[in-house]
């Protein structure tokens, strides 16, 4: 294959990526030196790539991005800079569905709430999906994202009456159902939390503290970007040693909870579904296939209501909160011996 060609293919694998959304195309001779080639082998790739009608040339000369029929044709997933389950999820489900829909998704992510890269991402996108799971924003950010002029859809947290479309995929009304389930035989239902209070951590306890059977509140959060499994494990090894804690049923915050919990109270010679329940607000996909299964909330078809939401976007609605109309239970057996809510 002649170079050209093949620098060709690779700038045509980056703009169907969406790799230039977020900073303009560079020039010929940038394109040259980042890659290792001449000028002219860059020329001829940039040539090559305007007859076959990938890319555009702007009136001064210069390659230009095509421009896609598709309202918001360019869209960005924001999000903190730190892995998570949740995270994973949201960016697949938006891929899918914005492809499907001839859109282009890119992740940003950020550190702070004055990282300069939400301020970049409102600059260079038509559309973005923002999931805010740190601590409650101040009110300069929600100004410069309703003064951005671009639309917001809020991921995980209702800022509808903020102004802002939102999306609830495990809403804190379905979290009662699975305390139902574990109070069952009288046992008084603990909390047990270790993620950091964000505004969906807060929401899922202050629904906990509202059940009229509750135990006792196990409420250690660990810092933004710290890891929660080894730290979960830390502190529930500690309890139990020190013999303060004697569970019966643990309603847990994450599922990264629920497999610390299940690990700790296994090697304090506690089984899990017989001597303790245990079950988790959102599955992730994995709480069927630990051992033991860990009963935990059905995750919501998030690519339904990304579609939703864009409709919603489209017709120019009033911000809402989009929620699943129910989350079913999967059973798992952290819960086993009991009966099964239907």
């Amino acid at each position: 294959m002649a170079k050209y060609l093949e620098i060709a293919e690779i700038l045509k694998n980056r703009i169907e990526h969406g790799d230039y959304l977020n900073s303009p195309m560079p020039g010929e001779r940038k394109i040259a030196d980042e890659i290792g080639v001449s000028y002219m082998t860059a020329r001829k790739a940039i040539r090559h790539l305007i007859d076959a009608g990938v890319i555009g040339k702007a009136e001064d000369g210069k390659a230009q991005l095509p421009k896609s029929e598709a309202l918001y044709a360019n869209c960005a997933f924001l999000a903190p800079a730190f892995a998570s389950l949740q995270t994973i999820r949201w960016q697949m489900a938006l891929d899918q569905t914005l492809n499907r829909s001839g859109r282009l998704l890119r992740s940003a992510y950020f550190v702070h709430w004055d990282d300069l890269a939400i301020a970049e991402t409102l600059a260079n996108f038509d559309l973005v999906f923002l999931l805010p799971k740190l601590e409650t924003p101040p009110e300069r950010l929600l100004r410069k994202l309703a003064d951005s002029g671009k639309p917001v859809i809020v991921l995980e947290s209702d800022w509808s009456e903020r102004g802002f479309l939102s999306i609830l995929s495990s809403p804190v009304e379905a979290i009662d159902r699975l305390l139902e389930l574990l109070a069952e035989g009288d046992a008084p239902v603990d909390c047990f939390n270790s993620q950091p209070l964000d505004d969906i951590i807060e929401a899922r306890l202050a629904q906990w503290e509202k059940f009229p059977h509750r135990g006792r509140c196990f409420n250690y959060p660990i810092n933004f970007y710290g890891e929660t499994l080894p730290h979960t494990c830390r502190v529930a090894s500690g309890l139990l040693r020190e013999g303060s804690w004697e569970p019966r049923a643990v309603f847990c915050t994450t599922l990264s909870a629920a497999i610390g919990l299940n690990r700790v109270f296994t090697e304090f010679g506690l089984q899990v579904g017989r001597d303790v329940k245990l079950a988790a607000v959102n599955g992730e996909d994995w709480a069927p296939y630990l051992t033991p299964s860990i009963t935990a909330l059905a995750n919501a078809d998030l690519n339904a209501l990304v579609a939703r939401a864009l409709e919603l976007l489209r017709t120019g609605c009033a911000p809402v909160c989009l929620k699943p109309a129910r989350l079913e239970i999967l059973p798992g057996e952290s819960t086993a011996g009991f009966h099964q809510l239907s």
